[in-house]
């Protein structure tokens, strides 16, 4: 599967030659938003309309918590185990600043699989110092996991940024990055669902997204060559861009209100 930047950097180059980005602005419940049923919607979108904007979200959200490129942007920090121990190492309060309480993709390589008071599991990280881990305590729904993993696995979760005791930095509610993006996309679809409703008071790259998603549809016959909505059926779809004259793609975005 090509890589999302690729992707990416198409569509970019697309939006920028119309002057779309003229002006950009820059834990809850999974959830997924309802789609906006078809007699709610100002502009119209089929099913597989709707959910190729989804899944291009998810995509884009993805690549901003893997530290690419994206129109997204997200409030995680990336971080190694042993860059965050460092920190901590020459000046504590500095970390703290730093990394307590905030969200966090933390990377390192599994030193220990310990069980605190409780049963509950404790991911230590090897941070190359002898006496100091980096310590993850998984978020509840995801603490089985502890039992698929293994001492010298890399890992990369997403965490949020705790308390350090005896010079070993810990974070807290910790999941798999994928289980963050899906909450984040959710979150986004539902600026989507206001856009078709008529609301124009949204991000202006849900706007993007959704013309994005709406000219494929259109150039495509309702993504007609795909068995599923995948990342497979979204890098052939954005191929037909290439073909599509920029008078075209300006109409279309007078069409949904797109301002360029």
């Amino acid at each position: 599967m090509k890589k999302v930047l690729k992707w990416v950097l198409i569509i970019l180059v697309v939006l920028i030659i119309i002057g779309i980005f003229a002006g950009k602005d820059k834990d809850g419940s999974d959830k997924k938003p309802e789609a906006v049923k078809s007699s709610e919607q100002k502009i119209a979108m089929t099913d597989k309309e709707y959910k190729m904007a989804e899944l291009i979200i998810n995509n884009d959200v993805m690549n901003s918590l893997n530290g690419n490129d994206s129109q997204i942007t997200t409030d995680y920090i990336r971080v190694t185990a042993r860059e965050m121990q460092q920190t901590y190492a020459s000046n504590e309060a500095r970390g703290d600043k730093t990394y307590k309480g905030k969200n966090i993709i933390i990377t390192g390589i599994i030193k220990s699989i310990d069980s605190s008071i409780g049963d509950i599991p404790v991911v230590s990280l090897n941070t190359g110092e002898m006496f100091s881990t980096v310590r993850l305590h998984l978020a509840k729904p995801y603490r089985d996991m502890a039992a698929d993993l293994d001492k010298n696995q890399k890992i990369t979760l997403a965490c949020v940024g705790d308390s350090v005791i005896i010079g070993s930095p810990g974070l807290k509610d910790c999941k798999p990055v994928p289980a963050v993006a899906s909450k984040i996309t959710n979150e986004q679809m539902k600026f989507v669902n206001k856009f078709i409703k008529g609301n124009n008071e949204v991000p202006n790259e849900i706007k993007q997204i959704v013309l994005l998603a709406k000219v494929l549809g259109k150039e495509t016959g309702d993504f007609s060559q795909c068995q599923d909505i995948n990342s497979q059926c979204m890098n052939d779809s954005v191929k037909v861009l290439k073909s599509i004259s920029k008078e075209k793609l300006q109409e279309e975005a007078k069409l949904l209100g797109v301002e360029m």
